[in-house]
């Protein structure tokens, strides 16, 4: 699963690196909520959409 390695790269404030991980651990399992709620934040300091 890609989902911890994107909240250690959350943590050292690798904005890219985690975002990639989210869309990752999202596109191998769209449902996991978690994922969804975790990349909320990164996305919204990123800009992204």
């Amino acid at each position: 699963m890609r989902f911890n390695p994107a909240v250690v790269l959350e943590g050292v404030s690798d904005v890219d690196g985690a975002l990639a991980s989210y869309e990752e651990a999202l596109r191998l399992q769209p449902d996991l909520l978690g994922v969804h709620r975790n990349a909320a934040l990164p996305y919204a300091d990123s800009g992204r959409q």
